[in-house]
């Protein structure tokens, strides 16, 4: 799992994941931040498409526990406005480093 600290700690207490017994929290492999993911090429679960593409979503909050997560677009309205933004708006792709491609299926 690719997650937050907080996702993490929810899945310990639903019998999901290992926990560390010297820190009392879950086993954590590697730290990394959000935007050294961008554009890394995934393979989503259930998709009609071999590769999908790590983008930023803005309106995520750390806070509320969660991770890397596949997007629907054709199911909510919040995935489907921002992919629409990520395929329209070159000045935000500039400014994060998202390639135009990484938005296309």
């Amino acid at each position: 799992f690719v997650c937050s600290e907080r996702a993490a700690v929810n899945l310990l207490h639903q019998g999901v994941g290992k926990m560390d017994e010297t820190t009392r929290g879950p086993s954590c492999l590697f730290k990394v931040l959000g935007r050294d993911l961008l554009g890394i090429p995934l393979s989503a679960p259930l998709s009609a498409f071999p590769k999908v593409y790590v983008l930023p979503m803005l309106t995520i909050s750390m806070n509320k526990g969660t991770g890397v997560v596949t997007s629907v677009p054709a199911e909510s309205p919040d995935d489907f406005a921002c992919l629409e933004d990520w395929k329209t708006r070159k000045n935000w792709r500039d400014h994060y480093g998202v390639k135009e491609e990484w938005c296309q299926p």
